[in-house]
Parts: C-alpha cells; structure tokens; sequence
C-alpha cells in the first residue's frame, strides 16, 4: 500500500510538472508531442494492467490521479519576465496588475526571496552559517546591502548563496501556484532577474519575455537614482547578470525600455492583450 501511494504521489507530481510544460512544449514540437501526449495514458494504464504491478482499481485510480494533476498544471500558464537591472521589469508588473489583475497573477521572485530568509527559517539559518554574523543589521535580520557587497564582488560567494537560497524560493514559488490556482487564475508571471540562471525556472515559463534598455548609459543612472549608489556600484551590479544579448536570444519576446512609461504601457498592453484571446 505504502509503496502503491508513493508511486501515485510521484507520478501525480511529474504529471503536474509535465502539464506546467505542455504550452512549450507544444509550441516546440507541435503534431509530434500531441501524439506522445495523448497516446501515454492508455498506454500507461496498459502497462499498469498488463504487468500486474498494481490491482486493476489501483491502477484506475493512479491514471486518474495523474491525469487531474496533469490538467491542474496544464491550465496554469507560466510566463516568464526577466531583464537587466533597472531595466523596468516592475513598471512592467505595474501595468499588469492595472490592466489584466483578473486574468494574470504575479510571483515576485525578489519578494520571495525576502520570505525565505526571515529569522528563524532554515535559508536564513544556513545563510547565516555560511557568511557569518557580519550580515546581520541590529535586529537580527539580513542586511541585505551588506550580503550584496560580499555577494556582487565575488562569484564563488554569489554561487554559494544561490545554492542556499534557491531550493527554498523554488518551494515559496510551488506553493503559490497551487494557491493561485485555487483562487481561479490561468496566467501566472514569474518576475526573476535571474530567472535564467537559475537553469530552472526557464523550462517551465512560457512564453519568456526579457525587458532590457538598448542605452547602458540610461540604464546606469537608473540603477544609480533607485539604489542611491555610485556608478561603479551600479556597473558592478548589471555586469554581474547575465549578458543580456544572451537574456534576449534565449526569449521569445523582447522589449527594449528606452521610451517613456506610456510606451512601455501600449507594448505591454498589447503582448497580454494578444496572449489572453490566444489561449
């Protein structure tokens, strides 16, 4: 019995996570994955049947199973947002969530970020344990500004953090989906500067669009003016991202920031606007 749930709780799980794909992957081998698609659950169920690793009701009852989860994520479309530092991508979530607040939910990765490493929870323990009580500001909390200076100068620290931090924002974000699920939303936008190094998050986002400025110029004194930092300081943070040459070819849509905020809005409002009546 124990090893029959255990195998209907991992299918269940993979099934979710293969429907939380099934727009990319779709879009990406077309006629030949809908043929996959459609073909596995009988087949599994065969499979199931005919070599007697489970009685036949179990095996009902695990397709099933499989097939409610496998829907559950197949309806809840991911949509990947990233870009630069100071590139825009919360003016980009402010016209979201003025325009389309009934159809798309938001997940800010940065935001998650700040839950996970709340005193007392295990991020913010192991955070602690790996850097030492120097990042600690007077009430026990992270300083953030003082992670960030060891973090940006030195990428061996920067990776050691991310393997920290990462699994428990992964989990933040999982729990999310299932409540915006159950609170009726399709469309779900994940907001991660770093949302492709974390190798993850990309093959669940689709489509992924990338917000960048065209002028560094511009973009460093808008870093400058909203972290009130020098400009070294601003050069440091986005030269430690991604090239975001390669954050645009690895997109499917990309948006360069240089205009006002009514141009970002009319772009915006267009991508979603053309993304809902497609779905």
């Amino acid at each position: 019995m124990l090893t029959t749930a255990l195998i209907c709780s991992t299918a269940s799980l993979l099934a979710f996570i293969l429907g939380l794909n099934h727009n990319k992957l779709k879009s990406k081998f077309g006629w030949l994955y809908k043929a996959i698609y459609y073909s596995s659950w009988p087949l599994s169920l065969f499979y199931l049947y005919k070599c007697k690793l489970m009685p036949a009701n179990y095996s009902i009852a695990y397709v099933c199973s499989a097939i409610g989860w496998n829907i559950i994520g197949r309806t809840l479309q991911m949509i990947g947002l990233t870009g630069g530092v100071g590139s825009g991508k919360s003016a980009v979530t402010s016209i979201v969530k003025s325009s389309f607040s009934r159809e798309i939910a938001i997940i800010d990765c940065d935001l998650v970020s700040r839950e996970v490493v709340i005193p007392g929870r295990r991020a913010y323990k192991n955070i602690v344990k790996a850097f030492g009580s120097k990042i600690l500001d007077s009430e026990g909390c992270i300083d953030r500004k003082i992670l960030g200076a060891i973090v940006f100068a030195n990428k061996a620290q920067r990776n050691k953090l991310d393997q920290i931090i990462q699994p428990a924002i992964f989990l933040e974000i999982f729990k999310k989906l299932i409540y915006y699920k159950i609170k009726g939303y399709s469309y779900v936008i994940i907001d991660a500067p770093i949302l492709f190094e974390t190798k993850i998050l990309p093959w669940f986002c689709f489509p992924i669009i990338t917000v960048y400025v065209s002028d560094e110029e511009i973009q460093i004194k808008r870093v400058m003016g909203r972290d009130k930092i020098t400009r070294e300081e601003a050069i440091q943070k986005i030269q430690c991202q991604w090239p975001i040459e390669l954050k645009i070819r690895k997109s499917n849509i990309s948006i360069d920031n240089i205009g006002t905020f009514e141009d970002l809005e009319l772009k915006i409002r267009s991508i979603f606007r053309s993304l809902i009546l497609s779905a």
